[in-house]
């Protein structure tokens, strides 16, 4: 059940916006119209060198209704956005060097009902090179401003109760749009002859005056406002190769990331930033005989990192996972011996796991025989410990994963 009311029945107080009025949120709905119109015109300046150009049009309307419980009229809200933009480029993609260069020069229409209007002119450039070494080999970098489009319930100018102690106040976001820079790297090698596949990709973005949350405190109640005086910076970093041997009947895949972000949010009126950082690593090594037995290794390592400035609250978590399997084979019978270890440890716990396991199947003619067992060192349950960190509040907690267990099967196919 849901009860809707307008007098206070748990000890918790609120701060009276300006109009002294709140609406109790109990369903809210966005509906969006979005519709496009262009049209362009491409053609060859000389030899290999294109110029295209066309004229865009972008209509967007978005409405965010409240239900009416409290009788409290004028609680839908509407954003309009009209785009009219012209585009130019200069293309060349007949040799190994190939580049795209070129603009956007658009015009911003965009109002927030009884919020904000605005008018502006933005430049959105756009500088993409690449080479093309052979058919299946080949680099490229993109450079390109953007602007993404904020959610609309971030710039609700509407006070609202979400719950008991969960409030939030009319918006101070005065724009739709969040315009970022990112710089792209991509490289590609397939070598089919060699059986090489490598990967490497690499991102980079900024974002200025993003929107950021300000959560006060005030006794058992939250009271959220969304402002746009926050930055958000992200670089991500991803390589992966596939390697098959001819000589050796042995395949390695290997994968690193690394990831950092740093993002700006605001508690009880301060700001603060906060930066999280990760690397993984996997590797993999598996054997391919033409005999009865066979190899499995898979290695990955992790470490995860937070921090924030507000508190000067720091938390690390490092995670190791070795798996190994043997894999034998002869006439009907086959099966899978298992070794795993896992270990997880940061900010002052640790937690080591080692589990054996197998899958063993023997085949009679139609009849089938099958025994699984996993985690036979660990038949009961094991608690595991994690630790997040959030602006507001850092917990570490206890969970149980599924004990292990022994299964045997009988399958007959007709």
């Amino acid at each position: 059940m849901t009860l809707n009311t307008n007098t206070q029945i748990l000890p918790v107080s609120y701060f009276p916006p300006p109009d002294n009025v709140y609406l109790y949120n109990d369903s809210m709905n966005t509906e969006r119209l979005h519709a496009t119109l262009f049209l362009g015109y491409s053609f060859v300046l000389k030899d290999n060198f294109k110029f295209e150009t066309s004229v865009n049009y972008l209509y967007d309307t978005q409405e965010l209704s409240l239900a009416r419980i409290n009788d409290i009229a004028g609680n839908d809200e509407r954003l309009d956005i009209n785009e009219l933009a012209l585009k130019c480029y200069l293309k060349n993609d007949a040799h190994k060097i190939w580049y795209r260069i070129g603009t956007i020069l658009v015009s911003e229409n965009n109002r927030y009902t009884s919020r904000f209007s605005n008018h502006s002119w933005a430049i959105y450039p756009l500088a993409e090179v690449g080479y093309k070494f052979n058919t299946f080999r080949n680099l490229s970098l993109t450079l390109t401003r953007e602007n993404e489009l904020i959610d609309m319930e971030k710039m609700s100018g509407l006070n609202i109760v979400n719950a008991y102690n969960e409030i939030s106040i009319g918006s101070g976001v005065m724009s739709p749009y969040n315009k970022s820079n990112k710089l792209m790297l991509s490289y590609q090698d397939f070598n089919i002859d060699k059986q090489n596949y490598f990967i490497v990709l690499a991102n980079i973005s900024s974002i200025r005056n993003t929107v950021i949350q300000n959560i006060v405190q005030d006794n058992s109640v939250n009271i959220t406002k969304y402002e746009s005086a926050g930055t958000n910076e992200h670089a991500y970093f991803m390589t992966t190769i596939d390697k098959r041997f001819r000589r050796f009947p042995l395949n390695l895949k290997g994968t690193l990331s690394a990831n950092y972000m740093k993002t700006i949010s605001a508690i009880n009126d301060k700001m603060n930033t906060t930066k999280m950082y990760s690397f993984f690593s996997e590797v993999n090594v598996t054997t391919k005989f033409k005999s009865s037995f066979n190899f499995d290794l898979t290695m990955k390592y992790s470490h995860n990192r937070s921090v924030m400035s507000i508190t000067d609250i720091r938390s690390d978590a490092d995670k190791i996972d070795v798996v190994s399997k043997l894999l034998f084979r002869a006439n009907n019978f086959r099966g899978q011996l298992q070794f795993g270890y896992y270990r997880v440890a940061g900010n002052g716990y640790s937690s080591n796991l080692y589990d054996l396991g197998c899958n063993i199947d023997y085949k009679i003619n139609k009849l089938m025989f099958a025994l699984t067992v996993k985690n036979i060192l660990n038949l009961r349950e094991t608690e595991w410990w994690q630790t997040m960190t959030t602006p507001y509040y850092t917990t570490t907690e206890s969970y149980s994963r599924m004990p292990g267990y022994i299964m045997f099967g009988l399958t007959y196919s007709y």
